[in-house]
């Protein structure tokens, strides 16, 4: 089992020189959402202080703060879970792109030797011209590649700003017990159902005009539609993160073994070309090979990861 993606990255000295678990928390907290979450739930538990502290405070306010705390405290939730995955997304996608880069690099030197090959067989007669004129069209693009897969790098590096990346490790397991039913959009939906029901409670009296009565059940039945309706939006999103998960495992799965394969198959072509029985553009495909699996690796192993992340958000949901 391959735990680490084995491919070196190296950037400034003066980074953060962390793993993937180890930045998450230090990015995430840079986070706006997850900021203004926080202050939400300074603000949530102030109004519950001040109305407990109320000795006039009617029951029905605190039970209104008591209810606004546990949303904001579900929406920091999410604003946490949403924070962690905008750096997991940010940090593989990094990855990607110097696999990509490493890539393109050992095909532009493929390519090179292939148009050094050429104009020999050129000089020697043996090719035509148009045939030496693919030869440095190749490397044309092979070079124009490795520009483009340079410039993506950096512009990943860029949303990555003192962060030097590390080899991906391998997603830790799904926490227990994930489910779509505490996710903060489904409280904010059962917090207005809730609210409508007082509304026509209180309307209930001989006080109030049946018209504004038939008003409020109507507010109050069309809340409880936009709840059901949340609830099976959230229900499918979750199922849906799941299955992605677990497509994510079994292609990481895949990705390992087609990794193990082509280390021993360049581990046998190095034998061969020790042994001058292969030429050294054969070798060097049996690298490009090998760097091929690196790139599909991580990948998969990126992949893995925000797949795991997707279940933890969506069981979170967001909320208004």
């Amino acid at each position: 089992m391959l735990g680490f993606l084995l491919l070196g990255l190296a950037f400034s000295s003066a980074s953060l020189a962390q793993p993937l678990p180890e930045v998450i928390p230090t990015l995430a907290a840079r986070d706006a959402k997850l900021l203004e979450a926080q202050r939400g739930l300074s603000a949530a538990q102030d109004e519950l202080r001040k109305q407990q502290a109320d000795p006039d405070a009617p029951p029905l306010a605190v039970t209104r703060a008591q209810e606004n705390l546990a949303l904001a405290r579900a929406r920091l939730a999410a604003a946490q879970a949403g924070a962690e995955n905008a750096v997991i997304e940010n940090y593989t996608a990094a990855l990607e792109a110097q696999a990509a880069l490493e890539l393109a690099q050992k095909r532009l030197e493929q390519a090179n030797l292939r148009l050094e090959a050429a104009r020999l067989r050129r000089q020697a007669g043996a090719i035509s011209q148009a045939d030496l004129t693919a030869a440095e069209a190749a490397q044309s693009r092979a070079a124009s590649e490795v520009a483009r897969a340079r410039n993506a790098l950096a512009l990943a590096q860029a949303r990555l700003p003192g962060v030097e990346l590390r080899s991906l490790p391998e997603a830790p397991a799904l926490p227990q017990g994930l489910g779509w039913e505490g996710s903060a959009a489904r409280l904010h939906a059962q917090n207005a159902v809730r609210e409508a029901e007082r509304a026509v409670a209180l309307a209930s009296g001989p006080d109030t005009p049946p018209l504004e009565l038939a008003a409020r059940e109507r507010s109050l039945e069309a809340a409880r539609t936009a709840l059901a309706d949340l609830e099976r939006t959230l229900r499918q999103a979750f199922d849906a993160a799941q299955d992605r998960y677990m497509a994510a495992q079994r292609a990481y799965g895949l990705a390992q073994r087609d990794l193990t394969q082509a280390q021993q198959a360049l581990a046998a072509a190095r034998t061969r070309l020790q042994a001058g029985v292969i030429s050294r553009l054969d070798f060097l495909q049996s690298e490009i090979n090998l760097l091929e699996a690196q790139s599909a690796y991580a990948s998969a192993a990126g992949e893995l990861w925000k797949a795991r992340q997707g279940v933890v958000v969506a069981s979170l949901g967001g909320g208004n």
